[in-house]
């Protein structure tokens, strides 16, 4: 009988957590914590101007005085369905920066020596990075948690047809009736309500998706942090993908305990990496730089 996958401990500490922390991770999180500060405000204004509208008889009235008062060129406002639509584009937003670090993770895996095969034509990022990690993309899915990666695949959605209408309404009612069960469960854990239907999304629509994606980045680098010399080496060398300089690491190289802990040093500061954890690793990265040119 086939064991079951375990789920990843659940951290709330994780850039201390996470054994490796990629330069794509930190990119990501710097990226949506800007995001949720403006977020917020352009979410308050959003709902205060639907709820001003929709007191008015005539629902084009407010919108219309604002757009004289501002000298904004328009014939035609919709204020009542303003928050819906904010929220959308928030998601596509969001959508943008995770696929982007998606991309870049994939590019970091590659520098390390990994092998990915190409992703299929119709295959969306994460499941490609979920199977061409160690192990099958099943087994992965329930390493990061099946409710998460259904919810970042009905997010996407919502970016499609936020970004490219009309996404087929069909394929996303289908696609919220499978995760409408995990409302209970996102209230309690999150204590957020969401996931909402397409024209219903809500500021915590986004606020789910953005932690949902943090949290699965989180996760990504857990199951592949650089194990091998060769990662390790490819880390202080390649300087497309791990942009951080080691050169003052260079000016040791005739102690051995000042090198050893300005390796150390680097790799804590940068990426979280304890190689003082890893004593054979260590012995070997300084033996190679002493007798690198």
């Amino acid at each position: 009988m086939k064991q079951s996958t375990k789920r990843l401990p659940r951290t709330t500490r994780p850039l201390t957590d996470i054994p490796f922390v990629f330069e794509s991770y930190r990119d990501l999180t710097l990226k949506l914590g800007a995001v949720d500060g403006h977020a917020a405000s352009l979410s308050l204004a959003a709902m205060f101007f639907s709820e001003q509208s929709r007191q008015q008889a005539d629902d084009q009235a407010l919108g219309l005085s604002l757009a004289e008062k501002y000298k904004v060129s328009t014939r035609f406002i919709d204020l009542n369905n303003l928050p819906a639509h904010l929220h959308q584009l928030l998601i596509v937003g969001t959508t943008r920066n995770w696929e982007e670090f998606l991309v870049r993770f994939r590019r970091e895996q590659l520098a390390l020596g990994n092998l990915w095969r190409p992703r299929d034509d119709d295959e969306d990022r994460l499941s490609h990075v979920l199977d061409c990690l160690s192990g099958q993309k099943s087994e992965n899915i329930d390493r990061i948690g099946r409710e998460r990666y259904d919810l970042l695949h009905y997010y996407r959605l919502v970016r499609n047809a936020a970004a490219h209408e009309p996404e087929k309404s069909a394929r996303l009612d289908q696609n919220f009736k499978k995760i409408e069960p995990l409302r209970e469960l996102v209230s309690r854990e999150y204590g957020l309500d969401a996931p909402n239907p397409f024209p219903e999304t809500k500021f915590d629509d986004h606020m789910l998706y953005t932690r949902v994606a943090k949290y699965v980045a989180t996760d990504l680098c857990r199951l592949a942090p650089p194990v091998t010399f060769l990662g390790f080496q490819k880390v202080l060398t390649d300087r497309t993908n791990f942009t951080f300089e080691p050169t003052f690491i260079l000016r040791h190289k005739a102690s051995e305990v000042k090198l050893r802990k300005a390796l150390c040093g680097f790799l804590q500061q940068h990426y979280n990496f304890r190689l003082d954890l890893h004593p054979e690793l260590l012995e070997e990265l300084r033996s190679r730089l002493i007798t690198s040119k």
